[in-house]
Protein backbone atom coordinates (compact mmCIF):
# COMPACT_ATOMS: atom_id res chain seq x y z
CA UNK A 1 0.00 0.00 0.00
CA UNK A 2 1.04 3.45 -0.86
CA UNK A 3 2.04 5.69 1.77
CA UNK A 4 0.07 9.06 1.59
CA UNK A 5 2.66 11.44 0.76
CA UNK A 6 4.58 9.05 -1.75
CA UNK A 7 1.15 9.28 -4.02
CA UNK A 8 1.11 13.21 -2.92
CA UNK A 9 4.30 13.51 -4.42
CA UNK A 10 4.11 11.60 -7.71
CA UNK A 11 0.98 13.64 -8.48
CA UNK A 12 2.38 17.18 -7.58
CA UNK A 13 5.68 16.07 -9.76
CA UNK A 14 3.37 14.97 -12.70
CA UNK A 15 1.84 18.58 -12.36
CA UNK A 16 4.78 20.65 -12.37
CA UNK A 17 5.81 18.24 -15.94
CA UNK A 18 2.76 19.18 -17.72
CA UNK A 19 2.20 22.75 -16.31
CA UNK A 20 5.98 23.18 -17.40
CA UNK A 21 6.89 25.43 -14.50
CA UNK A 22 9.54 23.51 -12.90
CA UNK A 23 13.54 24.87 -13.49
CA UNK A 24 16.13 22.90 -14.88
CA UNK A 25 17.13 19.98 -12.44
CA UNK A 26 20.12 20.24 -13.22
CA UNK A 27 21.17 23.89 -12.72
CA UNK A 28 24.92 25.13 -13.72
CA UNK A 29 25.80 27.94 -11.14
CA UNK A 30 26.27 28.62 -7.52
CA UNK A 31 27.13 31.65 -6.13
CA UNK A 32 29.52 31.01 -2.59
CA UNK A 33 27.80 33.69 -0.78
CA UNK A 34 25.32 30.77 0.20
CA UNK A 35 28.08 29.28 2.18
CA UNK A 36 27.28 31.67 5.00
CA UNK A 37 23.93 30.48 5.75
CA UNK A 38 24.11 26.75 6.18
CA UNK A 39 21.44 24.71 7.34
CA UNK A 40 21.64 21.06 6.58
CA UNK A 41 23.13 18.43 4.63
CA UNK A 42 21.69 15.47 2.92
CA UNK A 43 23.48 12.48 0.03
CA UNK A 44 21.70 12.38 -3.02
CA UNK A 45 22.67 8.05 -3.19
CA UNK A 46 21.08 7.72 -6.75
CA UNK A 47 24.01 10.05 -8.39
CA UNK A 48 26.56 10.27 -5.62
CA UNK A 49 26.15 13.92 -4.91
CA UNK A 50 26.14 16.38 -1.88
CA UNK A 51 22.92 18.47 -1.12
CA UNK A 52 23.86 21.58 1.19
CA UNK A 53 20.85 23.31 2.25
CA UNK A 54 20.84 27.05 2.65
CA UNK A 55 19.05 30.13 3.30
CA UNK A 56 18.18 30.71 -0.48
CA UNK A 57 17.94 27.11 -1.51
CA UNK A 58 19.76 23.45 -1.92
CA UNK A 59 22.49 23.19 -3.88
CA UNK A 60 24.38 20.01 -5.13
CA UNK A 61 28.07 19.02 -5.38
CA UNK A 62 28.44 15.77 -7.50
CA UNK A 63 30.86 13.61 -6.49
CA UNK A 64 32.81 10.57 -7.97
CA UNK A 65 34.98 9.07 -5.65
CA UNK A 66 37.37 12.16 -4.41
CA UNK A 67 36.75 14.51 -7.47
CA UNK A 68 34.24 16.78 -6.93
CA UNK A 69 32.71 18.63 -9.70
CA UNK A 70 31.26 22.18 -9.43
CA UNK A 71 28.74 23.26 -7.11
CA UNK A 72 25.14 24.21 -8.66
CA UNK A 73 21.81 25.30 -7.91
CA UNK A 74 19.48 25.91 -6.34
CA UNK A 75 18.07 22.50 -7.02
CA UNK A 76 15.14 23.13 -9.32
CA UNK A 77 15.09 26.77 -8.98
CA UNK A 78 13.85 26.96 -5.99
CA UNK A 79 15.37 29.78 -3.71
CA UNK A 80 13.43 28.83 -0.76
CA UNK A 81 14.65 29.28 2.99
CA UNK A 82 15.55 25.42 4.18
CA UNK A 83 15.99 25.65 7.57
CA UNK A 84 14.88 22.17 8.61
CA UNK A 85 16.27 19.87 6.24
CA UNK A 86 17.11 15.99 6.21
CA UNK A 87 17.55 13.24 4.12
CA UNK A 88 16.88 9.37 4.64
CA UNK A 89 17.28 7.09 1.60
CA UNK A 90 15.59 8.15 -1.53
CA UNK A 91 13.49 10.57 0.60
CA UNK A 92 14.33 14.37 1.51
CA UNK A 93 12.60 16.13 3.78
CA UNK A 94 12.67 20.25 4.34
CA UNK A 95 11.26 23.06 6.32
CA UNK A 96 11.47 26.95 6.70
CA UNK A 97 9.72 29.81 4.74
CA UNK A 98 8.90 31.03 1.10
CA UNK A 99 11.54 32.77 -0.83
CA UNK A 100 11.32 34.68 -4.36
CA UNK A 101 11.06 32.12 -6.60
CA UNK A 102 8.79 29.43 -5.46
CA UNK A 103 5.50 27.64 -5.96
CA UNK A 104 2.28 28.06 -4.54
CA UNK A 105 3.51 24.33 -2.67
CA UNK A 106 6.01 26.71 -0.61
CA UNK A 107 2.87 28.82 1.76
CA UNK A 108 3.83 31.70 3.61
CA UNK A 109 4.82 32.57 6.34
CA UNK A 110 6.39 28.44 7.62
CA UNK A 111 6.43 25.88 4.87
CA UNK A 112 5.67 23.17 7.56
CA UNK A 113 6.99 19.67 6.24
CA UNK A 114 7.76 19.66 2.51
CA UNK A 115 8.73 15.97 0.86
CA UNK A 116 10.70 15.11 -2.16
CA UNK A 117 11.15 12.10 -3.79
CA UNK A 118 13.95 13.45 -6.44
CA UNK A 119 16.36 15.01 -4.12
CA UNK A 120 14.52 18.75 -4.28
CA UNK A 121 14.17 18.66 -7.49
CA UNK A 122 10.32 18.70 -6.81
CA UNK A 123 8.24 18.98 -3.46
CA UNK A 124 5.03 18.00 -2.12
CA UNK A 125 3.45 20.23 0.70
CA UNK A 126 2.71 17.24 3.11
CA UNK A 127 1.17 19.04 6.23
CA UNK A 128 1.36 22.40 8.42
CA UNK A 129 1.75 24.34 5.38
CA UNK A 130 1.60 28.38 6.42
CA UNK A 131 1.97 27.09 9.99
CA UNK A 132 5.39 25.48 11.10
CA UNK A 133 8.73 26.08 10.53
CA UNK A 134 11.05 23.18 12.04
CA UNK A 135 14.65 24.02 12.29
CA UNK A 136 15.78 20.28 12.59
CA UNK A 137 14.61 17.48 10.98
CA UNK A 138 15.61 13.64 10.77
CA UNK A 139 14.20 10.45 10.16
CA UNK A 140 16.03 6.64 9.66
CA UNK A 141 16.21 4.74 7.23
CA UNK A 142 15.19 1.99 9.37
CA UNK A 143 11.48 3.80 9.27
CA UNK A 144 11.81 6.83 7.00
CA UNK A 145 7.83 7.35 7.75
CA UNK A 146 8.80 8.13 11.57
CA UNK A 147 10.00 11.99 11.47
CA UNK A 148 10.95 13.84 14.33
CA UNK A 149 10.55 17.64 14.29
CA UNK A 150 12.22 20.51 16.53
CA UNK A 151 10.21 23.42 16.11
CA UNK A 152 11.77 26.69 19.04
CA UNK A 153 11.53 24.52 22.39
CA UNK A 154 9.00 21.85 20.98
CA UNK A 155 9.76 18.36 20.25
CA UNK A 156 7.33 16.78 17.51
CA UNK A 157 6.89 13.53 15.85
CA UNK A 158 4.85 11.94 12.79
CA UNK A 159 4.21 7.93 12.37
CA UNK A 160 2.78 8.29 8.98
CA UNK A 161 4.95 10.52 6.95
CA UNK A 162 4.34 13.55 8.54
CA UNK A 163 0.31 13.31 7.43
CA UNK A 164 -0.18 14.14 11.53
CA UNK A 165 1.97 14.89 14.09
CA UNK A 166 1.85 14.77 18.08
CA UNK A 167 4.04 17.19 20.08
CA UNK A 168 6.03 14.76 22.09
CA UNK A 169 7.93 17.02 24.87
CA UNK A 170 9.72 20.36 25.24
CA UNK A 171 13.30 20.28 24.86
CA UNK A 172 16.07 23.15 24.08
CA UNK A 173 18.41 21.43 21.66
CA UNK A 174 20.86 21.95 18.46
CA UNK A 175 20.75 19.05 16.83
CA UNK A 176 19.02 16.33 16.87
CA UNK A 177 19.37 12.34 15.06
CA UNK A 178 17.80 9.05 15.00
CA UNK A 179 19.69 5.87 14.09
CA UNK A 180 20.08 4.76 11.27
CA UNK A 181 19.02 1.29 12.52
CA UNK A 182 16.61 2.07 15.09
CA UNK A 183 13.77 4.86 14.67
CA UNK A 184 13.21 4.95 18.48
CA UNK A 185 16.03 5.83 19.50
CA UNK A 186 17.17 9.72 19.20
CA UNK A 187 19.70 11.72 20.66
CA UNK A 188 19.93 15.45 21.21
CA UNK A 189 22.75 17.95 21.35
CA UNK A 190 21.54 20.56 24.53
CA UNK A 191 23.43 23.10 26.95
CA UNK A 192 23.61 20.12 29.96
CA UNK A 193 24.97 17.68 27.29
CA UNK A 194 24.16 14.99 25.14
CA UNK A 195 21.01 13.54 25.92
CA UNK A 196 19.15 10.07 24.21
CA UNK A 197 15.39 8.76 24.55
CA UNK A 198 14.98 5.15 23.52
CA UNK A 199 11.15 6.07 23.47
CA UNK A 200 10.61 7.88 20.28
CA UNK A 201 11.30 11.37 22.52
CA UNK A 202 8.66 10.80 25.25
CA UNK A 203 11.79 11.27 27.45
CA UNK A 204 15.70 11.79 27.32
CA UNK A 205 18.29 11.04 29.60
CA UNK A 206 21.76 12.32 29.38
CA UNK A 207 24.63 9.91 27.83
CA UNK A 208 27.49 9.40 30.77
CA UNK A 209 30.61 10.38 29.63
CA UNK A 210 29.56 12.25 26.31
CA UNK A 211 31.63 14.94 24.88
CA UNK A 212 29.69 18.46 25.10
CA UNK A 213 28.77 18.07 21.15
CA UNK A 214 26.98 20.87 19.14
CA UNK A 215 26.55 18.65 16.10
CA UNK A 216 26.01 14.66 16.10
CA UNK A 217 25.37 12.45 12.46
CA UNK A 218 24.93 8.27 12.67
CA UNK A 219 28.39 6.85 11.17
CA UNK A 220 26.00 4.20 9.85
CA UNK A 221 29.17 2.27 9.27
CA UNK A 222 32.31 2.05 11.24
CA UNK A 223 31.63 4.87 13.63
CA UNK A 224 28.60 4.66 15.82
CA UNK A 225 28.32 8.31 15.99
CA UNK A 226 30.42 11.58 14.79
CA UNK A 227 30.21 14.61 16.36
CA UNK A 228 31.73 17.97 16.52
CA UNK A 229 31.81 19.47 19.94
CA UNK A 230 31.56 23.94 21.25
CA UNK A 231 35.46 23.52 20.61
CA UNK A 232 35.06 22.22 16.77
CA UNK A 233 36.49 19.18 18.17
CA UNK A 234 35.37 16.15 16.23
CA UNK A 235 34.97 13.21 18.15
CA UNK A 236 33.46 9.87 17.14
CA UNK A 237 32.61 6.37 18.97
CA UNK A 238 32.80 3.00 17.47
CA UNK A 239 31.30 0.80 20.24
CA UNK A 240 29.26 2.91 23.21
CA UNK A 241 31.53 0.10 25.81
CA UNK A 242 34.63 2.21 24.67
CA UNK A 243 33.89 5.88 24.69
CA UNK A 244 34.56 8.55 22.60
CA UNK A 245 37.97 8.95 20.33
CA UNK A 246 38.73 12.78 19.98
CA UNK A 247 40.24 13.54 16.14
CA UNK A 248 41.28 16.69 14.22
CA UNK A 249 39.35 19.74 14.33
CA UNK A 250 36.99 22.02 12.33
CA UNK A 251 37.42 26.24 11.32
CA UNK A 252 35.22 28.41 13.11
CA UNK A 253 31.58 27.34 13.85
CA UNK A 254 30.10 24.33 12.41
CA UNK A 255 27.04 25.04 10.24
CA UNK A 256 26.12 21.07 9.59
CA UNK A 257 27.55 17.68 9.75
CA UNK A 258 26.72 14.78 7.71
CA UNK A 259 28.42 11.47 7.55
CA UNK A 260 28.57 9.45 3.92
CA UNK A 261 26.77 6.10 4.51
CA UNK A 262 29.16 3.78 2.99
CA UNK A 263 32.87 4.99 3.53
CA UNK A 264 31.85 7.29 6.19
CA UNK A 265 33.74 9.97 4.98
CA UNK A 266 32.91 13.42 7.04
CA UNK A 267 31.10 16.18 5.28
CA UNK A 268 31.15 19.58 7.18
CA UNK A 269 29.69 23.08 6.67
CA UNK A 270 32.20 25.27 8.89
CA UNK A 271 34.23 28.78 8.26
CA UNK A 272 35.88 27.47 5.18
CA UNK A 273 32.87 26.32 3.37
CA UNK A 274 32.00 22.75 2.44
CA UNK A 275 34.62 20.16 3.26
CA UNK A 276 35.37 16.72 3.90
CA UNK A 277 37.53 14.32 5.77
CA UNK A 278 38.65 10.90 5.64
CA UNK A 279 40.97 10.46 9.04
CA UNK A 280 38.09 11.60 11.26
CA UNK A 281 39.17 14.99 10.98
CA UNK A 282 42.66 15.09 11.22
CA UNK A 283 42.83 16.70 7.30
CA UNK A 284 40.58 18.24 5.14
CA UNK A 285 39.94 18.94 1.61
CA UNK A 286 37.35 21.70 0.94
CA UNK A 287 35.47 20.80 -1.97
CA UNK A 288 33.45 24.34 -1.89
CA UNK A 289 34.99 27.20 -0.76
CA UNK A 290 33.06 30.45 0.95
CA UNK A 291 33.71 33.56 -0.54
CA UNK A 292 36.65 34.64 1.75
CA UNK A 293 38.18 31.85 1.32
CA UNK A 294 38.13 31.63 -2.68
CA UNK A 295 39.44 35.21 -2.92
Amino acid sequence: MKRPFVTAIAATCAAILLAGCAASSRPTSADASVLSHVHGLGFDQDDDAILVATHTGIYRIDMAGSTFGEPSGPVGGFTFDAMGFTTTGALTFASGHPGPVTSDTFQAPNLGLLASSDYANSWDAVSLSGETDFHDLTASPSDPYRIFGFEGTSLQRSDNGGSSWETVGALEARDIQTLADNADVLFATTPGGLKVSTNSGASFVLVPDAPRLLLIADGVSGDRFVGIDVDGVVWSQTDPAEGWTSGGTVVGVPQALMVMPASGRIIVADDRGISMSDDRGESWTTVWATADQAN
